[in-house]
């Protein structure tokens, strides 16, 4: 009767042991997986809520960031300058008697410079082009005059046109180096 009990209770504990393992091991794991992904689920939220608290502040500081990018790349090289620049060679055209045409200091260039200025202190250099076109001797007196000026650095081409038709005026591209900030203000 004994062993009866025995083997009856040892049945019993084997087949709890197999219920466990079988049916309650899973779900137990199950839940323990849950909780963890509840867990790091909220970790995550409270995170996306921090963000989102802090969004508007990284949105205002971008903004603010933009507009002092765009005011110091505004700064880089003197818009002022190239005015007064343009208003020499302007002038220096009248007084001999040359048309002006073109004016040039092409987008690369002013990229560059942009480039430049913010590497390095040196005196800012732009390459400029001029299309003039008038009588040979008055365009001569117009070049000799600009490269007698403070700005001028030094000669990059120069291509003169002459038509076979016997007109009085020349083409002229007249392309050479500036250095920026070196004209008095007037």
């Amino acid at each position: 009767m004994r062993q009866r009990y025995l083997i009856i209770f040892a049945s019993l504990i084997g087949m709890t042991a197999l219920w466990f393992l079988f049916l309650l091991s899973p779900v137990i794991r199950q839940r323990q997986e849950i909780s963890a992904k509840t867990v790091e689920t909220k970790d995550r939220l409270v995170e996306f809520n921090r963000i989102m608290a802090d969004f508007p502040r990284h949105f205002k500081l971008e903004k603010e960031f933009l507009k002092r990018r765009e005011l110091l790349s505004s700064q880089l090289y003197s818009k002022g300058d190239l005015i007064r620049l343009f208003d020499e060679f302007e002038g220096i055209a009248q007084k001999h008697h040359v048309r002006l045409i073109e004016i040039s200091p092409s987008i690369e260039e002013l990229l560059a410079l942009n480039r430049r200025a913010a590497k390095d202190t040196l005196p800012q250099i732009l390459e400029i082009s001029l299309q003039i076109n008038g009588p040979f001797c008055d365009a001569g007196e117009f070049i000799r005059e600009i490269e007698a000026r403070s700005f001028y650095k030094g000669l990059r081409f120069c291509r003169i046109i002459n038509d076979v038709d016997g007109r009085k005026t020349s083409d002229i591209k007249y392309t050479f180096m500036a250095v920026l900030g070196t004209m008095k203000v007037t």
